[in-house]
Protein backbone atom coordinates (compact mmCIF):
# COMPACT_ATOMS: atom_id res chain seq x y z
CA UNK A 1 0.00 0.00 0.00
CA UNK A 2 2.94 2.35 0.55
CA UNK A 3 3.61 2.32 -3.21
CA UNK A 4 0.04 3.28 -4.11
CA UNK A 5 -0.02 6.90 -5.31
CA UNK A 6 -3.34 7.26 -7.16
CA UNK A 7 -6.61 5.35 -7.29
CA UNK A 8 -9.45 5.99 -9.74
CA UNK A 9 -12.78 4.59 -8.62
CA UNK A 10 -15.79 4.16 -10.89
CA UNK A 11 -19.20 3.21 -9.48
CA UNK A 12 -22.58 2.74 -11.18
CA UNK A 13 -24.72 4.26 -8.40
CA UNK A 14 -24.55 6.93 -5.70
CA UNK A 15 -25.70 4.34 -3.16
CA UNK A 16 -22.81 2.06 -4.09
CA UNK A 17 -20.43 5.00 -3.81
CA UNK A 18 -21.35 5.39 -0.13
CA UNK A 19 -20.29 1.79 0.55
CA UNK A 20 -17.18 2.26 -1.56
CA UNK A 21 -16.24 5.36 0.50
CA UNK A 22 -16.72 3.43 3.75
CA UNK A 23 -14.48 0.59 2.53
CA UNK A 24 -11.88 3.16 1.42
CA UNK A 25 -11.82 4.81 4.86
CA UNK A 26 -11.47 1.43 6.59
CA UNK A 27 -8.65 0.39 4.27
CA UNK A 28 -6.59 3.49 5.09
CA UNK A 29 -7.50 3.93 8.75
CA UNK A 30 -4.55 5.55 10.54
CA UNK A 31 -2.70 6.16 7.25
CA UNK A 32 -2.53 8.99 4.76
CA UNK A 33 -4.54 7.72 1.77
CA UNK A 34 -3.32 8.13 -1.80
CA UNK A 35 -4.85 10.66 -4.17
CA UNK A 36 -8.24 9.51 -5.39
CA UNK A 37 -10.73 10.28 -8.12
CA UNK A 38 -14.30 8.96 -7.76
CA UNK A 39 -16.78 8.98 -10.63
CA UNK A 40 -20.39 7.81 -10.89
CA UNK A 41 -20.85 6.20 -14.34
CA UNK A 42 -23.85 4.89 -16.27
CA UNK A 43 -22.33 1.43 -16.73
CA UNK A 44 -19.20 -0.69 -16.54
CA UNK A 45 -17.99 -3.67 -18.61
CA UNK A 46 -19.40 -7.12 -17.81
CA UNK A 47 -22.11 -5.59 -15.60
CA UNK A 48 -19.66 -4.68 -12.82
CA UNK A 49 -20.87 -2.20 -10.20
CA UNK A 50 -17.38 -0.95 -9.21
CA UNK A 51 -14.09 -0.66 -11.06
CA UNK A 52 -10.87 0.55 -9.46
CA UNK A 53 -7.70 1.55 -11.28
CA UNK A 54 -4.50 1.76 -9.22
CA UNK A 55 -1.29 3.60 -10.05
CA UNK A 56 1.76 2.50 -8.08
CA UNK A 57 5.41 3.43 -7.89
CA UNK A 58 7.37 0.30 -8.83
CA UNK A 59 10.94 1.54 -8.75
CA UNK A 60 12.63 4.88 -8.47
CA UNK A 61 15.03 5.99 -11.18
CA UNK A 62 18.63 6.46 -10.07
Amino acid sequence: MSRLVVARLFCTSPEGAAGMNQAWEESFKGEVPPARTSVIVAGLPLGAEVEIEFQLVVAQAT
